[in-house]
């Protein structure tokens, strides 16, 4: 038999947080900051419909979340509390003077739902945590 008065509603489905890195040392393979926080790197998420850039931004989303990021071995390096408004986060990140140098890395495992959307990465978010010698 089929289901009569039945309304089955669609979940939401996906949508792609698009970060972009900027400032930092300037190398333009890897991004990197130092550890000793001289050189920040300027962050900015936004989650849109899609995974191409030109897409719609889900302007309906805003919330404070904590973001993890991993070391090349995979561990947890460090979570950072992220706040979002209409879609876009924006934030300079200095590792903790406590860390050590790593690759560092997100990954969209670690991304939670949001507002019943599955949230996807558009792209791979890489950096290098490194420190400076004395001379």
């Amino acid at each position: 038999g089929q289901a009569v008065g039945v309304n089955v509603v669609d979940p939401p489905g996906d949508i792609f947080l698009h970060i972009t890195l900027s400032g930092g040392d300037g190398d333009p393979d890897v991004l990197g900051v130092n550890l000793d926080g001289s050189n920040p790197i300027h962050v900015v998420g936004t989650l849109r419909e899609g995974s191409d850039s030109a897409s719609p931004v889900v302007e309906a989303v805003s919330g404070t979340w904590r973001v993890q990021l991993r070391d090349q071995a995979g561990g947890i390096y460090d979570i950072v509390q992220v706040t979002m408004t209409a879609g876009v986060a924006e934030m300079d990140y200095t590792p903790a003077t406590n860390l050590r140098p790593a690759l560092v890395h997100m990954e969209e495992a670690d991304l939670i739902r949001v507002e019943g959307y599955n949230v996807r990465l558009a792209n791979p978010v890489e950096m290098k945590v490194y420190r400076t010698l004395a001379a």
